[in-house]
This record gives C-alpha cells, structure tokens and sequence, in this order.
C-alpha cells in the first residue's frame, strides 16, 4: 500500500511542476515514502483506538491535516 502511495505522491509532484513551473518539487522520494508510511500509521491508530469519539477523531484528523499542509507547503515553496 505504501508503494503504490509513494508512486501517487510522485506523479502528483510531476504534475504540480508541471501545472505549477515555479514550485520546488524537488522533494526526497524517501521523504515521500515516510509521509506514505505515517498515513497508514494514522489509519491504523483510529482503528486500534476505538476509545476515543468521532470528534475526538476529527479534531486530531483536523489538525494532523494542518500539520501535514504546512510542512507541504514549506518545502514546496520556490
């Protein structure tokens, strides 16, 4: 699952340089392969923790999201 993610992730930064010529997609397909890895990880602790309440769930997804989007877009700033 994490393969076929990593090759998605990459034709998606081909495609932003592509559309998007002044974007920095120059990003470290291992970095790629982590952030492929940690969804699945975040998939699996909302199944393994059924303690906590769907707006438990959605808060964390919520700001994992945020998280995740800054540090996106910080390394694909030109």
């Amino acid at each position: 699952m994490v393969d076929r993610q990593m090759k998605v992730g990459m034709e998606y930064l081909q495609l932003m340089k592509e559309r998007y010529p002044h974007l920095n997609a120059n990003i470290s397909p291992f970095l790629v392969h982590i952030t492929c890895s940690t969804w699945i990880t975040v998939f699996c602790e909302i199944v393994e923790h059924e303690d906590y309440s769907d707006e438990d769930i959605n808060v964390a997804m919520e700001q994992y999201m945020d998280f995740s989007m800054a540090g996106w877009k910080a390394l694909l700033k030109p």
